[in-house]
């Protein structure tokens, strides 16, 4: 029998993994999506049990699509998806290339195109499009992701299979995944998510059996020995590969199965498969070997024309070259051009002298450059070649790494431009790696890439290339947190800046607008920082994002000063309005965390809100995580002050479940200081008292001190209230914040006064914030003074003013605090009939916001009052839990189900799942009554 008969002989001793494909493949035709992990040593057959589940899902009437990771696609950013799915959208059909890249899916493209033109795409945009461009693959029909040799995946393309798991549950998709068990690497930690994913299940093949090797051995060599099948039994440890390149060897030296040639088999158990290998290049021709050679650096699938340039050989002694491999069997009879397993390769490559490996990958990487290759595949041979100061590698490089961040992968990015920068590049190009280098690395964490950019600084005397890099290590110090060092560089940027000449005027505004943003905090800088913002607020124009910023800079500053609110509006209004229509990224939310509290503080809540709401989508338009989940705490906090509290609880809940998933380093303090408020309202005191426990930051932050202080209150424990909040207050004065609407502390802190029995401070405290809140003319501001003061002084005649001054305002739930405050103090002064109205009004309102709390002590006071209120059910939209809340509000927007997954980051069945307990808690049968019954809270 000839040796092809090991190869064509059926899967031995496989019958569990063939059951557990099948099964996978009939639970995906169900529409319920999860993963088969393939895990085991090379050779040990992963390879033929892909295979075997890319035909039975064929056979099933799925859409396969597979790839194979190799050694040299390890920094390819996306390479393992891109092959998994180019094949899919083939350019031949632009129709529907244009219909599966619609939506969310159109973050996909650079992926699937590998073009390094355009701005830099962020990760999470690029994970979102791949998951919804499989999304819709999916609802074509079934699919079959199969991908083998995992272990050398690019650490983007896992991350992206990561992700697309998580959400795989409820689509028609299965993935067949196989790798090597325990391989070192950058993707480890993502191979171990895979695994461990509750979706997924895991298939060991294990080692042949002694009767395995038998039948095997007796196919190949006739029948052997009991001796000798136990010498290859013990070689090849039950490995079905590397027994065939055994048994291969054995048959073509003539070696026959009986008892006296079990030392030939141990002598060929050292590198088994090199053994079969080496020995049959040195058979063949030389040129055959050198197309070996040249393979095995190029990889499989490479081209004729290529691996012909490495091994020096014109096309047709090539083409010769590769049949004599074939006929060896070294090589796959069947395109593209490859060996017949890894293995074999990776035995070619570890006997290529590191000289001539070297040569060959430069040779590879020219090669491929002159053919308009990829940048990334260039890279990835120039990544294996030794510095050698070439430009050239540097620039080709520098190509790779714009790719990589145009497809959102900076760690590839960074990898692409280590190596330039080691090469090491001339010294007029040294600087502008050094800054795209640290620019990169600064979008991986928040203290990475900052010595880099203070090197690139260092070395550029361009005023123009200084400019840009002081603003970009000013912005990554302050991310960071270095604040002195961010101020003294940006310091010393604008005194360059207004001496040199040939800055660009965009970025000498943006550098001005950075440092006094900063400046202005830091008592030491604050009135050199106000001084320039006093000359330049007058240049500033809201079509840019500078003017923008300095806009909603001068908006906060000029608040504080008494009778200037109209001016502070008005320049609030226009930064936010403009800054959305200039595609300025995360500038959208820094203008909002200015602009937004302004407008909230001059009782303009509705026009906060729509601001907040311009954020919220155009972070959501560019899935923008950061700045959404920051957005999204911002108008948590407006909807709260609306008195919209179940929508403010609905988008803080979204804000924090983003940052868990996708670990995003928005403020945790500010959003926990807005959530902490709305819990209280709400009564859930227990969970934020739990939240609190879990911040793993100090709690040193104005809006949390203000949350914890009110949640102390609501607890019982004024005086650790006081502490809180007089602390706030200390804050706020060092920051140079006056204004009574941004933080209303003071009011509070009269309230735990009054509770701790300090009767004279907390009138102080009452009559000083209602002096202050008279003087800005806030009416928000005003109204609560009132009604702080009307409690702690127990005057009638402020609690009705205060009703007065709410009543005109959004702040729907400061005037229902106020109404039930109103109907309690006329009750205890004897005018029980006379406290009904605003009682009742006040239950109503309390019972709109979603304030459990107030409703129920507005309730208790009718019944003290002799009414017999009716107790409102617990139903309707105050039912809904906060994920519920959410895609009912974009599901009464107008938007499909699949615009709502899209926006929330879910699966469409989640969003059909949702809808569905919406309709059943709010009586209604249809999405068209969904805003009315909305509304009706």
């Amino acid at each position: 029998m000839t040796p092809n008969a090991a190869a064509e002989h059926p899967l031995l001793e496989r019958d569990a993994e063939l059951r557990a494909l099948q099964a996978g493949i009939a639970t995906a035709l169900a529409g319920r999506g999860g993963a088969l992990l393939v895990e085991g040593a090379a050779g040990i057959g992963k390879t033929r049990l892909l295979d075997v589940a890319a035909a039975r899902a064929t056979e099933r009437g799925m859409r396969v699509l597979t790839a194979r990771a190799g050694p040299l696609e390890r920094d390819y950013a996306f390479g393992l998806v891109r092959m998994l799915l180019e094949p899919a959208l083939p350019r031949s059909d632009p129709d529907r290339r244009t219909r599966l890249l619609d939506g969310a899916a159109r973050w996909a493209a650079p992926v699937l195109d590998g073009a390094g033109a355009g701005a830099p795409t962020n990760t999470a945009a690029t994970l979102h499009g791949l998951y919804w461009l499989v999304s819709a693959l999916t609802e074509e029909r079934p699919l079959l992701l199969v991908a083998d040799d995992l272990h050398w995946a690019d650490v983007a393309s896992l991350r992206a299979l990561v992700y697309l798991l998580r959400r795989a549950a409820e689509l028609p998709l299965l993935l067949v995944l196989a790798t090597r068990p325990a391989e070192p690497g950058a993707g480890a930690d993502l191979l171990q998510e895979l695994a461990a994913d509750p979706l997924t299940g895991a298939l060991h093949p294990g080692p042949l059996s002694h009767a395995a090797t038998q039948r095997l051995v007796r196919a190949v060599l006739g029948e052997p020995e009991p001796a000798f099948t136990e010498a290859c039994h013990e070689v090849a440890a039950g490995n079905p590969l590397l027994l065939g390149a055994l048994l291969r060897s054995l048959h073509t030296t003539g070696v026959t199965p009986v008892e006296s040639a079990t030392d030939a088999v141990r002598e060929r158990a050292p590198a088994i498969v090199a053994m079969f290998v080496l020995p049959r290049l040195r058979h063949l021709p030389a040129p055959a070997a050198a197309i070996a050679r040249a393979l095995a650096v190029l990889g499989s699938g490479a081209a004729l024309r290529h691996v012909a340039a490495v091994a020096r050989l014109d096309p047709d002694r090539a083409a010769a070259a590769v049949d004599r491999l074939t006929a060896a069997e070294l090589l796959a009879a069947d395109p593209p051009l490859r060996f017949a397993h890894p293995l074999l390769a990776q035995a070619v490559l570890e006997h290529i002298p590191a000289g001539e490996r070297h040569a060959a990958h430069r040779c590879a990487a020219r090669e491929l450059a002159s053919d308009a290759a990829p940048a990334e595949a260039v890279a990835a041979h120039l990544l294996l070649t030794e510095p050698l100061r070439d430009d050239w590698v540097v620039a080709r490089l520098r190509d790779a790494a714009r790719v990589a961040l145009r497809k959102g992968a900076p760690q590839a990015a960074v990898t692409y431009l280590e190596r330039a920068l080691g090469e090491p590049p001339s010294p007029q190009v040294r600087a502008e790696v050094l800054f795209e280098l640290g620019s990169t690395q600064t979008r991986l964490g928040p203290t990475q890439g900052l010595a880099r950019l203070a090197e690139a600084h260092e070395l550029t005397t361009d005023p123009d290339a200084r400019a840009r890099i002081a603003l970009r290590l000013g912005r990554g110090l302050e991310t960071a947190w270095e604040l002195p060092r961010a101020l003294e560089v940006l310091q010393q940027a604008v005194l360059e800046a207004d001496t040199a000449s040939g800055v660009d005027p965009d970025v000498r505004l943006l550098l001005e607008a950075e440092f006094i943003g900063l400046a202005r905090s830091r008592p030491a800088s604050r009135t050199a920082a106000l001084d320039r913002l006093r000359q330049l607020t007058p240049q500033a124009r809201p079509d840019s994002v500078a003017g923008c910023m300095l806009l909603a800079t001068a908006a906060v500053e000029t608040l504080q000063v008494e009778g200037r609110a109209d001016e502070a509006v008005a320049q609030a209004r226009q930064a936010l309005t403009a800054i959305t229509r200039l595609s300025s990224g995360s500038f959208t939310t820094g203008v909002l965390y200015l602009a937004g509290p302004v407008l909230a503080a001059a009782g303009e809540l509705d026009a906060a809100l729509r601001g907040a709401d311009a954020a919220v989508a155009d972070a959501r338009e560019r899935v923008a995580r950061i700045e959404l989940g920051a957005a999204l705490s911002w108008r948590a906090e407006m909807s709260r002050r609306c008195g919209a509290l179940l929508d403010a609880e609905a988008d803080a809940r979204l804000a924090q479940d983003m940052a868990r998933e996708f670990a995003v380093p928005y403020p945790h303090r500010l959003l926990l200081g807005f959530l902490l408020s709305a819990l209280v309202e709400r009564g859930e005191l227990e969970t934020a008292e739990r939240e609190l426990l879990e911040l793993e930051v100090d709690r040193n932050h104005v809006h949390l001190l203000a949350g914890m202080g009110r949640l102390r209150l609501a607890q019982g424990r004024p005086a650790e209230a006081l502490e809180q909040l007089l602390a706030a207050g200390r804050r706020l004065a060092r920051r140079g914040w006056t204004h009574p609407g941004l933080v209303p502390w003071e009011t509070d802190a009269a309230l735990a006064c009054h509770r701790l029995g300090r009767l004279k401070q907390a009138r102080e405290l009452a009559d000083a914030a209602l002096v202050r809140a008279r003087h800005y003319a806030a009416p928000v501001a005003t109204g609560i003074a009132l009604r702080t003061a009307g409690l702690v002084h127990g005057l009638l005649d402020a609690l009705w003013e205060a009703v007065d001054v709410l009543e005109g305002t959004a702040a729907r739930l400061e005037h229902a605090h106020t109404l039930v405050e109103l109907g309690a103090a006329l009750r205890r002064a004897g005018h029980r009939v006379d406290s009904r109205e605003p009682l009742r009004t006040g239950l109503d309102l309390a019972h709109r916001c979603g304030a459990t709390v107030l409703a129920d002590q507005a309730t208790e006071e009718l019944l003290a009052s002799g009414a017999r209120p009716r107790r409102p059910l617990r139903t309707g939209a105050e039912a809904l839990s906060p994920s519920e809340r959410r895609v009912a509000r974009l599901a009464a927007e107008g938007r499909s189900n699949r615009e709502i997954a899209q926006a929330l980051f879910v699966t469409t069945k989640t969003v059909e799942v949702h809808l569905s307990a919406c309709y059943r808690k709010l009586g209604i049968a249809s999405r068209g009554e969904l805003p009315a019954a909305l509304d009706r809270t």
